[in-house]
């Protein structure tokens, strides 16, 4: 835990990091490395989204207030780090992620990653923008 407030200092507002692109994509604002995610069904019920991280990329310490998550990663290694453990996980690997449970990724090499979020966090997931879709 105190590894946890070292990287980060505080739970950050991650509609505070959002640079939307359009067209179902956004960009996340890390202080070092690249960090994106592409819609790939957004509703009102679920969203996921395929993220990707650069080698090196701390993705801050953040929470969903009303959302679930599940991550699994396609590609690549990454460091998870939430309030209730650390975990490394390599492709084929999925977490949980409790309903206001805060966490953070750590990319160990560039890492493509499905986010599922139960109900949708607005303020985190790209929209998709696509087949009528919203």
């Amino acid at each position: 835990m105190d590894r946890l407030r070292a990287l980060t200092q505080s739970l950050i507002d991650i509609g505070s990091i959002v640079i939307p692109t359009g067209n179902g994509m956004q960009e996340y604002k890390v202080e070092k490395g690249f960090a994106m995610a592409m819609s790939l069904k957004h509703n009102d019920e679920v969203a996921v989204a395929q993220s990707f991280l650069s080698k090196g990329t701390i993705f801050p310490y953040h929470n969903h207030d009303n959302s679930e998550e599940v991550l699994v990663v396609y590609s690549g290694e990454v460091t998870v780090v939430t309030d209730e453990g650390k975990y490394t996980m390599k492709p084929g690997d999925s977490l949980h992620i409790c309903q206001g449970c805060g966490h953070l990724l750590h990319a160990i090499t560039d890492v493509k990653i499905i986010a599922i979020t139960i109900p949708p966090d607005s303020k985190a997931m790209p929209k998709y923008r696509g087949n009528g879709q919203q």
